[in-house]
C-alpha cells in the first residue's frame, strides 16, 4: 500500500477512456465551466500545493486572481497556461474523488501526483493501483477467508470493500467497524492467515479453524466475548513467528493496555503486513499512527519487565504517562 493502511492500492471514478476523452475536449463547454465552480476552492488549493506544479509565490497570486474573478483556481491556472487540459482535469478528478468521500484522501493525493508525474489521467493511474470501486481490495486474502468460511457474505464484503477505499482502512478493520465482525474473529483470521503463511498450516486446515470458530461464536457467543481478555501474545502467536520476533506481540499489548493503540490498528497492521508480504517492521514504519519513540519506549519498559526491573501494572503507567507528554 502506500501512506496508510492499504499498502499499494488505488481507485478510479469508473469512467469509460472514451468519457474522459470526451470531457478533456469540452473543457471549454458552458457545463463544464459550471461543475468547475462547484467545487471546493481550499480543497483545489491544497491538491495544487502538494502537487507543486507551481510555486507557492505564483499559486497566492492566482488564488488571488481567481478570488477577484469568482472562477476556480485550476481554471485561473489553466487559463494562464500553468497547466494543461489533462492536468486540469486530474486535479478536478481527485477533487470529486475526496469530496464525494468514497476516495481516502491520502490515496488520492497520491494517486494525482503519479497522474501528474507520467502524464495519465488520473482515472487510469487509479485503476492500475487497483483501488477502482468495483475491484478496490477484492484480493483480499482476509476478506476472500472470511467469505469461504461465510463468516460474511458477498454483500457485506462488498460494503467493507468501499468502507476501506473511503477511510484508509484494511478489510478487516472495516469488517470489524462496519460489518460488526468481532475482535476475537479477526484476531482467529490473522493468527491463521500468519500460520498459513509460515506453512506451519494447511488452507484446508485454517479454514476447518475458522468455521469451528464461527460455529462457537453462533451457539456461544464465546468467541465475541474472549475479545475482550485474549492479549496478542496468545491471540496472534502465529504472526509472532511470521514475523520472527515474539516479543513484538507482547509490545503491542503494552501499548494497547496504555492505550496508545487499539487492537484493531495493530491488527490492521498485522493485516497489511500479511497481505502484502512485507515485515511488520517496514509496515509499522510507513503506516503507524504512533511515533517511532512510543515504539522505542514500550520496547525498553518490556525488556525491564523482562529482567524484573519493573511491573507489567507500571509498565503501562510509565507507558501511557510519555504517550500523553508527546
Amino acid at each position: 500500500m502506500t501512506a496508510t493502511l492499504a499498502l499499494e492500492t488505488t481507485i478510479s471514478l469508473s469512467y469509460e477512456r472514451e468519457q474522459v476523452a470526451q470531457q478533456s475536449a469540452a473543457v471549454h463547454s458552458p457545463a463544464q465551466h459550471s461543475q468547475v465552480s462547484n467545487l471546493d476552492q481550499s480543497l483545489m488549493l491544497e491538491l495544487i500545493a502538494q502537487s507543486r506544479v507551481v510555486s507557492n509565490e505564483v499559486l497566492s497570486q492566482v488564488a488571488q486572481l481567481a478570488s477577484m474573478r469568482n472562477s476556480q483556481v485550476i481554471d485561473v491556472l489553466f487559463e494562464s497556461g500553468f497547466v494543461a487540459a489533462s492536468d486540469r482535469r486530474a486535479f478536478l478528478d481527485a477533487a470529486q474523488s475526496i469530496r464525494s468521500n468514497w476516495l481516502f484522501k491520502p490515496w488520492a493525493v497520491q494517486a494525482l501526483n503519479r497522474a501528474l508525474s507520467d502524464f495519465l489521467p488520473f482515472n487510469q493511474v487509479l485503476e492500475e493501483l487497483d483501488l477502482h470501486p468495483s475491484n478496490a481490495f477484492s484480493d483480499s486474502t482476509l476478506g476472500q477467508l472470511a467469505v469461504a468460511c461465510q463468516l460474511i457474505d458477498g454483500v457485506q464484503f462488498n460494503q467493507a470493500r468501499q468502507y476501506s477505499l473511503a477511510r484508509g482502512l484494511t478489510i478487516g478493520q472495516s469488517l470489524n467497524r462496519c460489518c460488526g465482525m468481532p475482535i476475537a474473529m479477526y484476531k482467529i483470521l490473522v493468527d491463521g492467515l500468519a500460520r498459513l503463511a509460515t506453512g506451519q498450516i494447511t488452507e484446508e486446515q485454517l479454514r476447518q479453524r475458522v468455521r469451528n470458530a464461527r460455529m462457537e461464536n453462533t451457539l456461544t457467543g464465546a468467541v465475541g466475548a474472549a475479545s475482550q481478555s485474549l492479549k496478542f501474545a496468545h491471540s496472534t502467536l502465529g504472526f509472532a513467528i511470521y514475523a520472527n520476533n515474539r516479543d513484538i506481540l507482547e509490545v503491542l499489548d503494552l501499548l494497547v493496555q496504555a492505550n496508545c493503540l487499539s487492537e484493531v490498528t495493530a491488527l490492521g497492521l498485522m493485516e497489511a503486513a500479511l497481505q502484502n508480504r512485507l515485515s511488520f517492521e517496514s509496515v509499522w514504519a510507513e503506516c503507524s499512527p504512533i511515533e517511532a519513540v512510543v515504539l522505542q519506549k514500550a520496547r525498553a519498559l518490556h525488556s525491564l519487565v523482562g529482567v524484573g526491573q519493573m511491573s507489567p501494572q507500571q509498565a503501562v503507567g510509565h507507558l501511557r504517562e510519555f504517550s500523553l507528554a508527546r
